[in-house]
């Protein structure tokens, strides 16, 4: 079993790609009076819309539920030395019909919206007293944090875009292939437009780029998308020049927010977290002439580990500031991860 060396203990049980679950389940008090006894691992996939009354209220979906059986009084005594159990975290779940790879744990609330996906192992326990039965349950919240990587190893090239005229407003990254990244590292790019970006000779325009991370909740046809916004990095603009034919050229450099911290998934129809490369121009603080300002945008894909990276069954621990922090149970429960 690897171990890992962290510089603070983490709040929940904590699995990686292809998780595999194990635990440990004693009976406590009279073994006599005991019924059955099992164990759930249980996924589930939590929304809430800022709109309710118009779109609909909160919906939570299971990703993926699995139940272990431990324990039957028709088939004798309990066993005083426990029980063992294991589950494996799937790699796909089906979501809305289609397939999708398991999202990691994630939770995000803002005025009214939210979306929060959990783990969580479920322990039942039946008593039978007095001739009632009771149901004794114990939860215990983990976390599933998967390591992802590119498809392709990133360009050594810079990633190069054209503003055209037909689609001011439109941001286009060629080749289609290099649109996926490893968080943290610096992306360099190439901004092209057919029309210059500011009339008064002399004067540059105001140029930005950021990169944001998005949560999109979807919601059914014919209804807009909930989104949200988080920037979590500035771009530097290292060359800006004015083409004799008035095109512009910009260059420039952008960091992928911090290392092993961000990664982007999609619960296929449902919800989806998402990297936005942003480009904002505008007019020179000085000179008489005024551009128009232009605001356009690429989604990006970021993860948590370069192309080729070794080890991506460990958990991705950078992925746990954007888990809901969990509560100490107090179980008794056992928990091992590989």
């Amino acid at each position: 079993m690897p171990r890992y060396i962290l510089t603070r203990p983490l709040s929940s049980p904590t699995f990686g790609l292809n998780g595999h679950v194990e635990g440990f389940v004693r009976i406590r008090g009279n073994p006599t009076n005991v019924k059955s006894l099992s164990v759930t691992l249980q996924a589930q996939l939590a929304t809430s819309d800022a709109h309710p009354s118009s779109y609909g209220a909160s919906c939570a979906s299971t990703l993926t539920s699995q139940t272990t059986f431990l324990y039957d009084a028709a088939y004798g005594q309990p066993r005083q030395e426990g029980y063992n159990f294991e589950f494996h975290i799937p790699a796909q779940v089906e979501v809305n019909g289609a397939m999708c790879p398991t999202p990691p744990s994630f939770s995000f609330w803002d005025c009214g919206m939210g979306c929060d996906v959990t783990f969580t192992v479920k322990v039942n326990l039946l008593r039978r007293r007095y001739g009632f039965e009771y149901n004794e349950s114990r939860d215990v919240d983990i976390l599933y944090l998967p390591k992802s990587y590119p498809l392709h190893a990133t360009p050594s090239c810079p990633v190069q875009s054209r503003l055209s005229n037909e689609s001011p407003r439109s941001l286009f990254v060629s080749p289609a292939s290099y649109t996926s990244f490893t968080s943290g590292e610096t992306i360099s790019f190439v901004v092209v437009s057919s029309v210059p970006f500011t009339s008064t000779p002399g004067h540059q325009a105001n140029v930005r780029i950021t990169l944001s991370r998005r949560v999109v909740l979807c919601r059914s046809a014919g209804k807009s998308n909930q989104t949200h916004e988080v920037p979590i990095a500035s771009g530097v603009i290292t060359s800006q020049v004015t083409r004799e034919d008035g095109s512009t050229v910009i260059e420039g450099k952008i960091k992928a927010g911090s290392a092993s911290r961000e990664t982007s998934w999609n619960a296929s129809g449902a919800a989806r977290v998402e990297y936005v490369l942003k480009l904002s121009v505008d007019s020179p603080k000085r000179g008489a002439g005024r551009s128009p300002v232009l605001h356009c945008e690429q989604i990006i894909g970021l993860n948590t580990d370069s192309y080729g990276a070794d080890g991506m069954k460990s958990p991705a621990f950078g992925l746990e500031q954007h888990a809901l922090p969990r509560d100490d149970y107090g179980t008794s429960t056992r928990f091992t991860g590989v």
